[in-house]
């Protein structure tokens, strides 16, 4: 059972609703968009904490300041996806 705080929480949604329509991301990308210092660790860990709450699943590519995404659970369906969703269907 996880307890969240509320910056924790955001930045899990975040992480696991932004990364889904990548490949993958930049930690200079990460620490922009979380509000992070610029400390390593501290993106690595909350990916880490992401993967563990199944939310999130990928490979952290230290040489290269990276985060590799194989999947994420979004949250929401956005409006702009529905076309790619619908042409997947259609080819499937």
């Amino acid at each position: 059972m996880y307890v969240f705080s509320s910056k924790l929480k955001t930045r899990t949604f975040f992480l696991s609703s932004h990364l889904l329509p990548q490949q993958s991301i930049p930690y200079a990308t990460l620490f922009q968009e979380l509000g992070i210092d610029g400390n390593v660790r501290d993106v690595e860990d909350l990916i880490i904490e992401t993967i563990y709450m199944a939310f999130l699943s990928g490979r952290l590519d230290q040489r290269r300041g990276l985060f590799r995404v194989k999947g994420a659970v979004g949250r929401d369906v956005r409006l702009e996806d529905v076309e790619g969703m619908i042409g997947k269907l259609q080819k499937w």
